[in-house]
């Protein structure tokens, strides 16, 4: 559906601007395009459902920056990859709350850091899709390392307020940085499952 689509939007585009033997690549890009846009509005409909549209926003905000230049676990179809997507942030929503009422907030901290620690190291993985020079992957690895350095800035100063406003409660900023927390926990896991794939995709010689 989203790959006929793409291709309908595409033979609509080029009967005014590019030649028709570059329509492969403007549908290719156009499927991407219409993929994450598809992918977005479900998480924000899911967040909709379970009545935490914020938590919805905040998953999107976290998770798309970093991986753009992190990579990481790609399913082999459009359908898996946004139930992936989708089913991701709910594991984060459950995460964060499990922590949250077993007062384990210093363990996902701990978590994090180590997360960032497989982002120094692994970061970024390549699709096979797209390969990247040695200049582009640098580039790649320090973006992603900023970037979500500057995130977990932001996390830190949400925990910091949380404690001030309220201690020893639970409160929203405290609970928004836990979540961003277990999202970045998430970019890592998601980076090590794509790892994992791309080797037994190689011992399998696919």
């Amino acid at each position: 559906m989203v790959h006929t689509l793409a291709e309908g939007i595409t033979a609509f585009l080029l009967k005014r601007t590019q030649p028709k033997e570059e329509s492969e690549i403007y549908t290719y890009g156009i499927e991407l395009i219409i993929s994450g846009l598809l992918g977005a509005v479900l998480v924000i409909l899911a967040g909709c459902i379970i009545n935490m549209p914020l938590y919805s926003i905040i998953y999107l905000a976290v998770i798309i920056p970093v991986r753009m230049y992190t990579g990481g676990y790609h399913a082999d179809s459009r359908i898996i990859c946004n139930i992936v997507f989708v089913g991701s942030f709910i594991c984060t929503i459950c995460f964060t709350q499990f922590c949250l009422n077993n007062d384990l907030s210093g363990l996902m901290w701990l978590l994090d850091v180590m997360a960032l620690l497989i982002i120094c190291r692994f970061a970024p993985l390549e699709n096979h899709n797209k390969s990247l020079t040695e200049e582009e992957k640098c580039r790649y690895k320090t973006i992603s390392i900023v970037t979500y350095i500057a995130i977990m800035s932001v996390s830190i100063c949400l925990d910091i307020t949380g404690r001030i406003l309220c201690v020893g409660n639970q409160n929203i900023y405290s609970k928004m940085s836990l979540y961003i927390n277990s999202i970045q926990i998430l970019i890592a896991v998601l980076l090590l499952v794509g790892i994992g794939k791309e080797r037994l995709s190689h011992e399998k010689g696919i």
